[in-house]
């Protein structure tokens, strides 16, 4: 990599150009080596998607841990005489186990609202980098380690600042994305769909020896929730930190992609674009494209809550411990592998919307008619429901990729490609929302 610029295919002869400018890991990393690509940056997203399932996975825990401290928050408020009414439970006028559905209802709908400018500064300015590594940083060296000293006086203040990390995280995947959409359009095909897979390996395997780790010790130890998520955001915020310094070591930086349009200013490019694509999908894909993607905005959308909202479920509902819940997420995160290979099988046997088509009638089953059969304490029943529901989320996730990447057209895979994203994300706060209001009004099992 030469003055900030990604490593390129040349277009005759398909050859990395600047191979031999590939980094190895620095010292003490060097053990990483054999994750290195051959360019830079693929080998930087590698390692970002290793920090991004691991954030991924701290959070639930945490999240576990959030869950016990508010109810035992809203037990010794009701117990004070002072407090001794019908609504002494009630935290800010909240039920204490809606706080944390609430924050991922905040954190989302900050997404949806900022994301399109954010976009906007990656594409047209060259802070791409800069704002990653920082935000990356804060993630890490500001919020993951303070919420390591979560505990029963500061839980509150630590539930307002996951709001603010969620919506980070979200920001440091669409960088990733950036990212990932140039690597696709250096490359031929065949190298980018080994680079996507080992991405995709590596963080998933990353993510199941921390599961593992996190649950093994809990067990030994006999840790509560709190303790339990205190040690996954300590072992986490390691993990992440190299992860991280590694991801931006090898990632470039870059230069701005284009000029904002005439007229328009950087604070409303991104939101103007949105809109625009959006008129061109009606107008032009109207019953392939775009019906496509506003499918894909509310089967996302309850994906991308699922296990968000589960881990509240299971804990409030069911009354599983965060070691039993994370037992289950390992059930989920492993059987979406065999998901995954059924879905490239279907589409091949049948068609990939046919498939697809398969896996929403399998979803729609699933959380239609295992809810109202499990009752407290039934750990082994929600492992073998775990199962199916694994399976069925590596299918939808394999197969609303490759329809996407099968009706794009060719010329417009690149904005179309960021535009998808801004879909998957712009409604992950409905399902969190509509738990909340289920806890407050209603009964979570529906």
């Amino acid at each position: 990599m030469k003055n900030g610029k990604a490593d390129s295919f040349d277009d005759d002869t398909k050859v990395l150009t600047s191979s031999s400018d590939v980094k190895a890991c620095p010292f003490p990393f060097n053990c990483f080596n054999k994750l290195t690509q051959v360019s830079n940056d693929a080998t930087g997203m590698i390692f970002m998607q290793c920090a991004i399932h691991i954030a991924a996975l701290t959070n639930y825990f945490y999240a576990i841990g959030l869950l016990y401290l508010a109810q035992k928050a809203s037990d010794e408020k009701c117990d004070d005489a002072q407090y001794n009414d019908e609504n002494c439970s009630k935290i800010w006028g909240f039920e204490p186990v809606s706080i944390v559905t609430l924050v991922w209802t905040i954190s989302g709908f900050a997404g949806a609202l900022f994301l399109p400018y954010i976009g906007a500064l990656f594409d047209h300015t060259r802070y791409r980098w800069e704002i990653g590594a920082i935000l990356s940083t804060v993630i890490v060296k500001i919020i993951q380690a303070a919420q390591i000293y979560t505990t029963q006086s500061t839980w509150l203040v630590m539930t307002m600042l996951e709001a603010v990390n969620g919506f980070l995280f979200q920001i440091v995947c669409l960088c990733r994305t950036a990212y990932m959409t140039e690597i696709e359009h250096e490359m031929p095909f065949e190298n980018f769909s080994k680079i996507n897979t080992t991405m995709q390996i590596s963080g998933l395997s990353n993510a199941l020896i921390m599961m593992i780790i996190i649950v093994a010790v809990g067990y030994k130890w006999e840790f509560k929730d709190q303790h339990v998520a205190q040690f996954s955001q300590s072992i986490g915020a390691v993990m992440m930190a190299i992860y991280f310094y590694l991801a931006w070591y090898f990632a470039g930086r870059r230069e701005a992609a284009r000029m904002v349009p005439e007229h328009e200013s950087l604070a409303t490019a991104g939101f103007k674009q949105v809109i625009r694509t959006w008129k061109g999908l009606i107008k032009f894909y109207r019953r392939s494209l775009a019906m496509f993607l506003i499918g894909a905005i509310f089967s996302s959308a309850a994906f991308g809550g699922l296990l968000i909202v589960l881990v509240t479920y299971l804990k409030v509902s069911i009354l599983l411990d965060s070691k039993q819940i994370g037992i289950i997420i390992i059930i989920l995160t492993v059987c979406s592998i065999p998901g995954s290979i059924l879905g490239h099988w279907l589409a091949s046997k049948f068609s990939p919307l046919t498939a697809l088509k398969i896996s929403i009638a399998l979803t729609i089953g699933l959380t239609a008619l295992i809810p109202p059969f499990l009752q407290e304490k039934m750990f082994l029943e929600v492992c073998i429901s775990a199962i199916g529901l694994g399976i069925n989320q590596g299918l939808n996730n394999v197969l609303i990729s490759l329809v996407f990447s099968v009706i794009v057209p060719k010329n417009q895979a690149a904005e179309l490609g960021g535009f998808f994203t801004y879909c998957i994300v712009v409604f992950s706060w409905v399902l969190p929302l509509a738990a909340t209001l289920l806890i407050e009004y209603g009964n979570l099992k529906w």
